[in-house]
């Protein structure tokens, strides 16, 4: 009996079984939206469950397990719609509920997930739990791919959907874009789907992609013959033009959506009236836009208090045009007054959906290991991961470029140390070089005149043969010698305490690699006494437990 009474519900059995799995699932999603459509609320629902009750005995009958727990699914979901009682919608979940959670088809169970969660978001109940619901239900989609599951530009359009309802405009955009990029199936009808990424981008201040938006609405409309979404795009595209400053180009759209909707969609209507009257305010028309103002309160038959900040925005710009201040004053008060109390409304709304977005993925965290939430889990672990991972690159990369930085400061620093000890050394052995020669001038002179008188020559003799490494000179030259190298004296007084000071300047010559005659200059003394300083040196230091003093030593 069932599997005729599918057979008279539009889909063949024997059509019905040819199909892929895949396949199945779609006609079972197509046949429910068109029980939907075709239904009234006052008609009974026994038909319709009967007409599901035959799809699950098909599907038992080809052993299909997914088609089965969709055929479980789609008639609570039909019984949800078919009420307008929020307690009933509510009631229906959670006496579904329990036979849910059971379901092993992991897809089905998430799409009650983001059915129940959608509803509970929506009327803002329990935003908590919605939010709960809407994760978990994600989590599976994206885990199997949206475009790997059928059904799955159904879930991306009523996501898409919640996003702009909520107010986030980009994620409504991102999921709107995927669900009309896989339209094919006939799941969703994309006239709507256009319209509400056209808000969006309308929201978000892109007008052109708004209007491309706006007139795919309307020409999709026009091939389904649905004079509805035709009014509200010309409607939404009028607007759009208005916003962006096109306001005679915006005019006829705006017109169109009055003459269509006036009867069925009054309140819309009256909205494109008010948006007209705000262009012939503009193009100087008070007079026409007075007319556009009393037909938009016609039209409204007393509900403008459904939008009142367009209705207060308008009546605030004819005042102020025609000169009316009072007026307009006090329709600007109300204007704030009711953007003040929306700005409440959404920061609100905006806290609530934060708070409960925190309070689901605490609970995600806590949830036992079963086998879909083990793969939340491990996408959630993967996540922190790779953010500890990328948080600990971003750290070794600010402390590497740190030490690159400190070791080019330090390079710089000893390469002009370096410079300047050099040049210290090298002044030195300028002055050496000038001594050398005033002392062989004198010897050619005492040579040529022995009558130079000897005191004379004992002064010069005296200062040839003065220490150039005077204290001072010591000074310096030591403070360059510990910037290139900071801890040679240091090493020396730890190994040896003992040595004197004179000992400590020839090891530092040495360490420089100055030629024996330079450094007997350089210490104003014999080129003998600095071999037999060296010798000494030797014999004091003990060899065999400093290699580096007996390296200096070496002779050069």
């Amino acid at each position: 009996m069932c599997l005729c009474t599918f057979a008279r519900a539009h889909a063949p059995v024997d059509t019905l079984a040819r199909l892929t799995p895949d396949q199945r699932v779609v006609a079972l999603w197509k046949q429910s939206r068109h029980w939907l459509r075709t239904c009234q609320p006052t008609e009974p629902i026994a038909p319709v469950v009967i007409r599901f009750d035959s799809v699950r005995a098909l599907a038992q009958h080809l052993n299909d397990e997914k088609l089965y727990w969709y055929a479980t699914l789609l008639p609570i979901h039909h019984r949800v719609e078919m009420t307008r009682n929020t307690d009933t919608r509510f009631r229906i979940y959670r006496d579904a509920e329990s036979v849910m959670e059971r379901c092993p088809v992991a897809v089905v169970r998430a799409s009650f997930h983001m059915l129940y969660g959608t509803d509970l978001f929506l009327s803002g109940r329990n935003r908590q739990d919605a939010l709960r619901l809407l994760l978990q239900a994600s989590h599976t989609f994206e885990q199997i791919g949206y475009t790997h599951l059928p059904e799955g530009n159904v879930y991306l359009s009523i996501y898409g959907n919640m996003y702009y309802q909520v107010g986030d405009y980009q994620k409504a955009i991102e999921y709107l874009k995927t669900a009309l990029r896989y339209h094919e199936n006939g799941l969703i009808d994309t006239y709507p789907e256009w319209n509400t990424l056209g808000m969006a981008y309308q929201r978000l201040g892109q007008y052109a992609l708004a209007e491309q938006a706006f007139h795919r609405t309307i020409a999709i409309a026009r091939q389904r013959r649905n004079l509805d979404y035709i009014g509200l795009g010309s409607g939404n595209l009028g607007n759009t033009l208005r916003l962006a400053g096109r306001y005679r180009e915006a005019l006829p759209y705006l017109q169109t959506r009055i003459t269509i909707l006036q009867k069925t969609l009054p309140v819309n209507a009256a909205l494109s009236a008010l948006n007209i009257a705000r262009i012939h305010l503009l193009l100087d028309s008070t007079d026409r836009a007075k007319q556009d103002i009393e037909l938009a309160q016609q039209l409204f038959h007393g509900e403008q208090k459904q939008h009142p900040i367009p209705y207060y925005e308008t009546l605030t710009a004819y005042y102020r045009k025609t000169g009316n201040f009072a007026l307009a004053t006090r329709y600007l008060d109300s204007t704030l007054t009711c953007k003040d109390s929306l700005m409440r409304q959404m920061s609100n709304k905006a806290l609530s959906v934060a708070e409960g977005n925190l309070r689901a993925e605490q609970y995600l965290s806590t949830l036992k290991q079963s086998e879909t939430n083990r793969h939340w889990s491990v996408l959630v672990r993967n996540v922190v991961i790779a953010a500890l991972l990328l948080l600990g690159l971003a750290g070794w990369y600010v402390i590497r470029q740190r030490q690159r930085q400190q070791r080019w400061e330090a390079d710089v620093k000893l390469a002009s140390a370096q410079a300047q000890l050099h040049q210290y050394v090298a002044s030195l052995s300028e002055r050496n070089a000038l001594i050398e020669r005033m002392s062989d001038e004198l010897t050619t002179a005492r040579q040529r005149t022995p009558e130079i008188d000897p005191a004379h020559n004992d002064r010069v003799m005296t200062l040839l043969n003065s220490s150039i490494l005077t204290g001072k000179d010591w000074l310096q030259f030591r403070h360059l010698f510990e910037q290139v190298y900071p801890t040679f004296f240091g090493d020396l007084h730890r190994t040896h305490p003992n040595l004197t000071p004179a000992e400590l300047r020839l090891l530092a010559l040495l360490k420089l690699q100055v030629p024996t005659k330079q450094m007997a200059y350089m210490l104003g003394v014999s080129v003998d006494s600095v071999h037999k300083a060296r010798y000494r040196l030797r014999k004091k230091v003990d060899e065999a437990t400093d290699n580096t003093v007996r390296s200096l030593l070496e002779p050069v």
